[in-house]
């Protein structure tokens, strides 16, 4: 995997050397399978401790044990890998402990929980006079009222809905809307609607114009989602690289030559790859033709030069490579197999055979779903 893990910035190209890779979707459950071994190997009977709870979350872990052998847990899990993982430890203050995004709180013969916020917590949300579809400020808010609702114990959640409710209201939200929707997520219990299937729009979110699709979807039954508009840091900002058409895998592309004859076809590599696999075919092609009849190569070897999208293959008239030693019959290929795995390859070969003119390729269109749909196939072939 560390192999095929690079980025690229400023023209530079960089390489994670240690570790799973950034951005992976195998990296969370590496973690997660490295973890569970990690716990293995703490479950034994040389633990100079044993927790009396042990409650885990990825890498972040939830502890109690006696006190004055915090340091002792803690050496104890960073001695089992010492070049893979390092731990730190939080104790509690005054009876508090935060994990993840809960505060713990220990009263008595209890755990009570409530919302943790960082101290450098800024209480900045989008703002409300942003152009955002009004479905967008009720999620930001319902996702605030559901964290409280699962989270706080009732002696906390009062107060938690009244910091939702100020804060909110700093960040230009009005009072009403966010009191009905307190109010709808506390009083009406939850209920699973069926998913309803239609046709789907996706469009970009215009003031006025995405409320009367909103609208219309529920007379006309399709559904609507909407993505952010062109800004004017869409056109101001240009520090992502782009890669060369020329570079990109997946496209669909036509092969022209000077009859006008041409052929499109697809590929999940790039077009100077694919041209190459090509004109390697008809090299394949022309030496398996001299061995069959004698005749004499027209044609230079693909190696002799390298072909980018917009160049042609060039036809050269003269003796061409002098044939090779005689090989052992034992390693010598049958010239007739080779004519058919070079027609089989290129659907190009047997037109350019006879034809003397320049191959030109070109690119038609991006094909970025290509090696999935190829994946889809293999994987679900058609009944």
């Amino acid at each position: 995997m560390k192999e095929g893990n690079y980025f690229r910035f400023q023209e530079e190209f960089f390489q994670q050397n240690n570790g799973a890779p950034m951005g992976s979707p195998l990296s969370p459950i590496f973690a997660e399978i490295f973890m569970e071994h990690l716990e293995e190997a703490f479950n034994n009977k040389i633990a100079p401790t044993n927790p009396r709870l042990f409650k885990r979350y990825v890498d972040d872990i939830f502890a109690i044990v006696e006190v004055g052998k915090e340091e002792l847990l803690l050496e104890h899990l960073n001695c089992l890998f010492p070049n893979c993982i390092s731990f730190t430890i939080e104790k509690e203050t005054r009876g508090r402990l935060p994990f993840l995004d809960a505060l713990v709180i220990r009263s008595k013969n209890r755990l009570k929980t409530t919302v943790y916020r960082k101290p450098t917590h800024s209480d900045r949300y989008l703002h409300f006079s942003s152009h955002h579809p009004r479905s967008v400020f009720t999620g930001i808010i319902r996702g605030m009222v559901d964290r409280a609702l699962s989270m706080c114990d009732a002696e906390f959640l009062e107060g938690e809905l009244r910091y939702i409710n100020r804060t909110l209201f700093s960040n230009g939200y009005p009072n009403n809307l966010v009191s009905s929707v307190i109010r709808r997520m506390t009083n009406t219990p939850t209920v699973s609607r069926q998913k309803e299937y239609g046709p789907v729009m996706v469009l970009p979110y215009y003031t006025g114009i995405g409320e009367l699709f909103k609208r219309l979807r529920k007379t006309l039954g399709f559904t609507v989602y909407f993505k952010t508009s062109c800004s004017l840091r869409t056109f101001l900002r240009n520090d992502k690289i782009k890669v060369p058409a020329d570079k990109r895998p997946g496209v669909v592309y036509k092969i022209t030559c000077g009859r006008n004859a041409s052929y499109v076809g697809e590929t999940g590599n790039t077009l100077s790859h694919r041209f190459n696999q090509h004109v390697d075919a008809l090299n394949r092609y022309d030496r398996a033709v001299i061995k069959l009849n004698g005749l004499q190569q027209t044609r230079p070897d693909s190696s002799d030069s390298q072909r980018e999208e917009g160049t042609s293959t060039t036809r050269h008239k003269g003796r061409g490579r002098p044939p090779k030693k005689k090989q052992t019959t034992k390693s010598q290929r049958n010239p007739a197999k080779t004519l058919a795995d070079a027609i089989k390859s290129s659907a190009v070969v047997q037109h350019s055979s006879e034809c003397t003119l320049d191959l030109i390729p070109t690119i038609i269109c991006r094909e970025n779903q290509f090696s999935l749909r190829k994946v889809r196939g293999v994987l679900h072939p058609p009944q």
